[in-house]
């Protein structure tokens, strides 16, 4: 009986120990420094949620601070070696969509004014990234990550002033910085 009352309260410490050096399933995070192919620079935030040890779901969000261009996208992120420890790293295939205007570097003469106004190109994208990310759990709930990417826009709309209208395929880089809270 002793034996077994003293088995049972080595595991019972055994599994609060496991416990305790555990990170937690989300990750809510403020992205300061994101920037994009076509001169984007931006800011966001973002939300990841583990949905087992090795595959996490993340859903970023920017706005750029340049010009007027907002990005949304959603990351599949597949830990090799798990996603609960102090240093990781994650394979991430996203989905990004992005839409609003460019600044394209004409200029037009507004004859009311007599004035040049600078031209903007409306574009709205949708493509592919293979993003290599690095998740830093420094504490047990602050976090600071990287993200950095490759891929191709399949759908790359662009309509400019005069309504001319052109759709490709475009090359699609992306790379951000993010810092955050991990419970």
């Amino acid at each position: 009986m002793f034996a077994f009352t003293l088995l049972s309260l080595a595991s019972t410490v055994n599994a609060q120990k496991e416990k305790d050096t555990r990170y937690g399933k989300n990750i809510v995070s403020f992205i300061p420094f994101a920037a994009f192919t076509k001169n984007s620079v931006g800011v966001g935030a973002s939300y990841e949620g583990m949905l087992n040890e090795y595959i996490g779901l993340k859903v970023p969000l920017f706005t750029a601070i340049n010009q007027r261009y907002y990005a949304a996208a959603l990351a599949l992120k597949l830990y090799p070696t798990k996603n609960n420890g102090p240093a990781k790293y994650a394979i991430a295939p996203t989905l990004m969509f992005g839409a609003g205007d460019e600044r394209d570097g004409g200029r037009i003469l507004d004859p009311a004014t007599n004035t040049f106004t600078n031209t903007t190109t409306q574009r709205t994208r949708f493509g592919f990234l293979l993003n290599n990310t690095f998740n830093f759990t420094i504490m047990k709930q602050f976090y600071i990550g990287i993200d950095g990417g490759l891929g191709v826009n399949y759908y790359d709309q662009e309509v400019k002033n005069n309504g001319a209208q052109f759709n490709s395929t475009s090359f699609l880089a992306q790379i951000h910085f993010s810092t955050g809270y991990r419970f």
